[in-house]
């Protein structure tokens, strides 16, 4: 009992020494907060957030892998499904319907809209705001091989 308290005072007179560099560091944090309107972030702490998204959320890991995106953007509906199909089988993860792989697309990136090119038999549909990247096309190759389709 004497130990500890004799101890809690050496504590409190080392924290009194200290109070002016605590307020001090405490005051610079809270400008930081106010100046970047958000608390500083680690990068560790980043980086194990974007392994998380990417472990949880294959389609955002198919889009950082294999896409771009921007308004500019496009691809055909069965490019990107055939490129997700060969990328899925290629990191483990489940194949899913091309009309579920649309919705995915979207609830992902909203920027990303579908729509329909060509005249009759030559119609398609396509997906504005993403494009395969080179891997993309890559794996949409690979997977018309596999099918058995002609690749570009």
């Amino acid at each position: 009992l004497i130990g500890r308290r004799l101890m809690m005072s050496f504590m409190d007179a080392r924290i009194k020494r200290e109070l002016s560099g605590i307020l001090n560091w405490t005051l610079t944090g809270l400008y930081r907060l106010r100046e970047n309107q958000a608390f500083t972030v680690p990068m560790a702490a980043e980086n194990i957030k974007a392994n998380y998204k990417r472990m949880t959320s294959p389609i955002s890991a198919f889009m950082e892998d294999c896409c771009e995106v921007g308004p500019l953007c496009e691809s055909g509906c069965s490019d990107v499904y055939e490129a997700f199909c060969a990328w899925a089988a290629d990191n483990g993860h489940a194949l899913m319907a091309k009309a579920l792989l649309g919705e995915k697309l979207r609830a992902t990136n909203p920027a990303i809209s579908s729509g329909r090119k060509g005249e009759a038999e030559g119609r398609y549909r396509f997906y504005r705001g993403v494009q395969l990247n080179g891997d993309g096309l890559a794996y949409s190759d690979e997977w018309r091989a596999k099918k058995g389709a002609k690749t570009r």
